[in-house]
């Protein structure tokens, strides 16, 4: 039985081939057609371009493509040749600009304060070397200072005997030493405020100090300081040159913001 079996198989595979290479002709009609697809050629993008490469060719092709992937690699270094060369045209023109910002540049200065004699001398010097309205004034309150003062005495002897009197009583006292209209006498405080002066006075005389009063050593001042807000290299050049004018003061950089009139 196995025999049978193989025998009609081996039929069978000599009946396949040879219908398959068409010999059979005429007695099977059925012919095995070659698998085509059409729809693909059809499809193919410009077909006429496509061409072999022997073995020259591919070498050559491999040359190209290497060289195009060495290409990215100098990319970095070009780049950073290129930054090094625009900061160094930024900095030349930085160090060309420099003189120029420097020759431009303004600044705010100030002179004072100044009385009511010596504002009018200092801007008679300032109408001399700048236009007009090119400076600011600014009034500025100078408080006045008031003393509790007993003297002058005519004679050392007077101030002395004086001085045993107020030490006797526990009341402090201090020297008048500085020229002027009261040298000689004793000083028993000095304020800022003539109501700080005044209740001092009032304190003393009931300590027993009689002949005490109240001396005005500065009276309240309304002072004035000459502002350049905007001085450039020729204002500051003519400013420095007017300090002879400006009772010994000079023009210096703008202070803070004090308290103003």
């Amino acid at each position: 039985m196995l025999r049978v079996l193989v025998l009609l198989l081996f039929v069978a595979n000599l009946v396949f081939y040879a219908w398959s290479q068409d010999w059979l002709g005429d007695l099977i009609p059925l012919r095995m057609e070659a698998q085509r697809d059409p729809q693909r050629a059809q499809r193919q993008v410009h077909p006429e371009a496509m061409r072999l490469l022997g073995p020259a060719s591919g070498a050559s092709a491999s040359a190209v493509a290497a060289a195009s992937a060495a290409e990215p690699a100098a990319s970095p270094v070009e780049a950073e040749a290129a930054s090094a060369a625009s900061q160094a045209a930024s900095q030349a023109a930085s160090t060309a600009a420099a003189p120029v910002t420097a020759a431009g540049r303004r600044e705010c200065l100030e002179a004072g304060p100044f009385t009511a004699e010596e504002k009018q001398r200092a801007e008679a010097a300032l109408r001399a070397v700048l236009p007009a309205g090119a400076w600011q004034e600014r009034d500025t309150l100078r408080a006045g200072l008031w003393m509790v003062y007993m003297g002058p005495y005519t004679s050392p002897d007077l101030q002395q005997a004086k001085e045993r009197e107020l030490r006797e009583i526990g009341i402090v006292f201090a020297p008048v030493r500085t020229p002027g209209p009261y040298a000689g006498g004793l000083s028993l405080g000095r304020f800022e405020q003539r109501s700080n002066a005044e209740a001092k006075l009032a304190s003393l005389v009931q300590q027993g100090v009689r002949t005490a009063r109240i001396a005005t050593v500065r009276a309240p001042q309304t002072l004035t300081s000459l502002r350049v807000p905007e001085a450039d290299a020729a204002a500051r050049t003519a400013l420095t040159g007017l300090s002879g004018a400006l009772s010994g003061k000079t023009f210096g950089a703008c202070g803070a913001e004090g308290e103003t009139l």
